[in-house]
């Protein structure tokens, strides 16, 4: 039986637009695949955990929220050039706190990674040197994707999401 949402996800049975549905909660996922709705599920990127895949398990198949691959690093190819930055970056979280890696501190990584990485090639903390670093970072890996900045384009990458 749907949950108490499934008054909403009845509304929208009748007309299959994932643009029609609030962001994906477990309940809304679940409802979703019990209605045996076609069309795609787009959830929001608060389901950026693997809990949520607990917590939905079969009916986060086929789901398709703006998470980057880190959620499933471990399933990708090994000839995937972010795996080695997905999986180092899981395995140390997960060492280092005891708890499932989410993209959300994924998110926060790659901002220092990004960071790190221009100082270094600055050679410099000031901002100004630091800025142009930035703005200068070609073709560098982190988990959300490959990162190309400009002075006009503040913050790019090669996102793949996870389905």
């Amino acid at each position: 039986m749907p949950s108490r949402d499934g008054d909403r996800a009845l509304q929208v049975a009748s007309r299959p637009d994932p643009r029609n549905l609030p962001p994906g909660t477990g309940d809304r996922t679940r409802d979703y695949r019990q209605l045996g709705i076609r069309a795609p599920l787009y959830v929001s990127h608060g389901v950026g955990s693997k809990h949520y895949i607990e917590l939905v398990r079969a009916a986060a198949n086929g789901v398709r929220p703006p998470a980057a691959a880190l959620l499933v690093a471990d399933r990708l190819p090994d000839s995937d050039p972010q795996k080695k930055v997905l999986v180092d970056y899981q395995t140390t979280y997960e060492k280092n706190t005891g708890q499932p890696v989410s993209t959300f501190g994924g998110h926060a990584y790659d901002r220092l990674m990004i960071l790190l990485d221009a100082m270094k090639r600055a050679g410099s903390a000031d901002k100004g040197k630091v800025r142009d670093a930035i703005e200068a970072a070609r073709n560098f890996m982190v988990t959300g994707g490959v990162v190309n900045m400009s002075a006009t384009i503040i913050s790019a990458s090669t996102f793949r999401p996870c389905e």
